[in-house]
């Protein structure tokens, strides 16, 4: 049997990332968003979640593709005038190319589009790199979470961004 983790070669993108695209998440992307999520954490959300949030009217999704293999995808979901990031990842290989970031200044200002005034998510405690994402986009932390993630055991760290009132 072939490991879900063999479906690409994340290696082929790492010196090309102009040629990697974010657009807004179609259906035949969830299955390669399901499986890049199996393996970047250690309690990943379904294929058949995926599939549930794509049709949920206040969900949304991004995904980074390179010559149509996804390499990176953001998720969030809003509602009154609230957003919450639910999930991101970019591919091992294809990391510190700065696809985290537009993928999450995408998904901020899609939920902006959509009414939200202010945005959460949480993030494993020890997560440094991802911590310091968030941070640099705007991002505070306003509360923890204690014991709230699995395998391994950590806290999460509740963070909110809030927009400006542009006049």
């Amino acid at each position: 049997m072939q490991s879900h983790k063999n479906y690409i070669n994340y290696n082929n993108y790492k010196k090309y990332n102009k040629n990697i695209r974010i657009t807004k998440m179609e259906k035949e992307h969830i299955s390669a968003v399901a499986k890049l999520e199996a393996e970047v954490f250690a309690v990943p959300w379904s294929q058949q979640a995926f599939s549930d949030a794509f049709r949920m009217e206040h969900a949304f999704f991004y995904v980074a593709a390179a010559d149509n293999d996804v390499v990176g995808y953001c998720g969030a979901t809003v509602a009154a005038d609230e957003g919450e990031i639910t999930n991101i990842a970019v591919a091992p290989d294809c990391r510190r190319q700065n696809i985290a970031k537009q993928l999450l200044q995408d998904t901020m200002a899609g939920a902006y589009e959509k009414g939200a005034r202010r945005i959460f998510l949480e993030v494993r405690s020890r997560n440094e790199p991802a911590i310091q994402l968030y941070q640099n986009a705007g991002f505070q932390i306003v509360g923890i979470r204690k014991k709230y993630y699995r395998d391994p055991q950590d806290d999460a760290l509740m963070m909110m961004y809030q927009y400006a009132d542009i006049i």
